[in-house]
């Protein structure tokens, strides 16, 4: 039978002490997160408080239910602004790097991968430009979807 380790770190292997470790990780989650939260929280409230009551008015009168007034009317106004956010923080986290870059040591994103192509290393350029090529041709690819699929143009 084998013995579970313990897990310890010696001196030598750890950079930081566990004080240090876990407000760095509050910092860094708070300044990612919050803007991300906020965003969506300003997009959802102002298309909520721009249904207009007529509707609501109307399926009262209908004897609709609280969830039927949910269901039938509110979630179908807040359809576009979902597919909206959805859309836009796929592309948006698509093209992050910095968070990635920074805080992990061995994640391979196209963004990372990109980089490491094209600025270190034995710097081959032509496959970081090709590969910065194909991150673009995705994004237009994303951008005509929620063009197409949110704006309906």
């Amino acid at each position: 039978m084998t013995e579970a380790k313990s897990f310890s770190l010696d001196r030598d292997e750890a950079r930081f002490g566990w004080y240090l470790i876990l407000p760095a990780v509050i910092i860094i989650g708070g300044l990612i997160i919050y803007p991300i939260i906020y965003n969506i929280y300003l997009m959802i409230l102002s298309r909520l408080q721009s249904i207009n009551t007529t509707y609501y008015e109307a399926a009262e009168i209908d004897g609709a239910s609280p969830w039927q007034k949910f269901r039938h009317i509110t979630l179908p106004e807040l359809y576009l602004v979902v597919g909206a956010i959805v859309i836009l923080r796929v592309i948006w986290n698509f093209n992050k790097f910095e968070e990635v870059y920074l805080l992990t040591d061995n994640v391979k994103v196209l963004s990372v991968y990109t980089y490491f192509k094209a600025f270190t290393g034995a710097m081959q350029q032509g496959q970081g430009a090709s590969l910065a090529l194909i991150q673009f041709l995705l994004l237009v690819a994303f951008i005509l979807f929620y063009v197409k699929r949110v704006l309906k143009w």
